[in-house]
């Protein structure tokens, strides 16, 4: 029988990388790639932050062009924005009141019959003036009717007096924060009259003015 001899078991063999071209040890370029990650990330984020401090001013204008625009009429002096016939009923400090509100193009655009307590009616209106570099259109709404006696308002016996939704939340922000006050300033102003006595009352047509405010002028009964 032959024997053989068995070889030795040959040990596996090892590679290393070669040595870097680098002088700077691997675990100090780690960092300074980390600290490279890290100051574009803060560099993102600031830049963000620039932005949103840019835009938050202007925000809200654009939420209106979006969204508010179409309850706000523009300004135009002289124009007539309603017409109101005032009947005093008989009854101590109580009137019939006829409102007709119109569009810039002149055509009635609501009436209703309201019953009111007080010795006048009142008719508010709220007007938003933008700077001219915002772009947007200075604009006014009617939100309210109501009777006055001197002191205070007094709502219609069937309903809250509001027109067109009455104070919206855009109005409320504008007028509750100063610094809005830049780029649009907000106002809200009243007419007042007296109604005329039975049969045949009288009529008022509201005049706007080129700053929101609003005046009456009396008409002739027919």
């Amino acid at each position: 029988m032959t024997m053989t001899k068995r070889r030795g078991v040959s040990l596996p063999l090892f590679t290393y990388p070669a040595p870097r071209s680098s002088n700077t040890p691997p675990l100090l370029n780690r960092r300074k790639r980390g600290l490279s990650r890290g100051r574009l990330r803060w560099l993102r984020w600031l830049l963000i932050g620039l932005i949103f401090i840019l835009a938050f001013p202007i925000l809200p204008y654009g939420l209106l062009h979006f969204g508010e625009e179409t309850l706000y009429q523009p300004l135009h002096a002289g124009m007539r924005v309603a017409r109101v016939h005032a009947t005093a009923t008989g009854t101590l400090n109580s009137m019939q009141v006829e409102l007709t509100l119109y569009h810039p193009d002149g055509k009635p655009d609501y009436h209703h019959t309201y019953l009111l307590e007080g010795d006048r009616w009142l008719l508010r209106d709220e007007v938003i003036s933008y700077a001219s570099w915002t772009g947007l259109q200075s604009g006014y709404k009617m939100v309210q009717i109501a009777g006055y006696n001197g002191k205070q308002l007094r709502p219609p016996t069937k309903d809250d007096g509001g027109l067109n939704g009455g104070e919206d939340a855009f109005f409320s922000f504008l007028k509750d924060h100063a610094w809005t006050a830049s780029p649009g300033r907000t106002g809200d102003y009243r007419v007042y009259a007296r109604p005329g006595p039975r049969p045949q009352g009288t009529t008022y047509d509201i005049l706007l003015n080129g700053d929101g405010t609003m005046r009456t002028q009396q008409l002739e009964n027919k």
